[in-house]
């Protein structure tokens, strides 16, 4: 979603090849609170520490059901937050 608002305010241009949210997040108009900031960090630890073998085992021990409820929640609140802005 964050890449979707990046185009939406760059039509002109091409988006670009990086899937590291906090990158997108600061080349947006979006203002979070600086704690969503924070929780893009998390994410992104999922997404590209998370394709090498000793992070991956990392992130599998911190996934408790706790963790990915409580996660799962926040993403949810993040999304809605995001699409306020389309």
């Amino acid at each position: 979603m964050l890449k979707e608002l990046w185009i939406k305010e760059n039509v002109d241009n091409f988006p670009p090849r990086t899937h590291d949210l906090t990158k997108l997040y600061n080349e947006t108009d979006l203002n979070l609170d600086s704690s969503w900031y924070d929780f893009l960090v998390i994410i992104n630890e999922w997404n590209i520490e998370g394709w090498y073998p000793d992070y991956k085992l990392k992130i599998y021990n911190r996934a408790t059901n706790e963790y990915v409820a409580n996660n799962s929640k926040k993403i949810q609140e993040l999304i809605i937050l995001i699409k306020a802005n389309f």
